[in-house]
């Protein structure tokens, strides 16, 4: 194993899990603009998506040939809120273990997402 894969190889297993919230709130923001409410879902789906790869940040590390995380970072995990929408006992099971989730992060997915995406899976469906 050469050098740049030793040092690639020991980065990843230093990376701490933890959930990011990035993906949750970008398209959290596309989903409360007002254009997007009178449009098919399928549009707003395909929408969303192009609004989430033109604002979310790519993660290109050190001596990396192949780039690109799931979140803004190693191991961060996004979280789906349009799929699946957490109850607070979630939140709160999740600072339990050991994926890192913080007490501000917590509340924000909870009191901004949570309600929001709550309401509109409730329309939707």
């Amino acid at each position: 194993m050469n050098t740049r894969i030793a040092n690639l190889r020991e980065a990843s297993l230093k990376a701490v899990p933890r959930i990011s919230d990035e993906r949750a709130r970008l398209i959290t923001e596309f989903y409360k603009h007002p254009e997007t409410a009178g449009l098919p879902v399928p549009v707003q789906r395909g929408k969303a998506l192009l609004y989430l790869m033109q604002n979310k940040a790519v993660h290109i590390g050190e001596n990396e040939l192949i780039v690109g995380e799931r979140g803004p970072a190693p191991k961060a995990v996004p979280t789906y809120p349009e799929v699946c929408v957490h109850s607070l006992r979630d939140l709160e099971i999740l600072l339990t273990c050991p994926v890192l989730l913080s007490q501000n992060k917590q509340a924000l997915i909870f009191s901004n997402l949570h309600c929001f995406f709550r309401t509109l899976t409730a329309l939707i469906v």
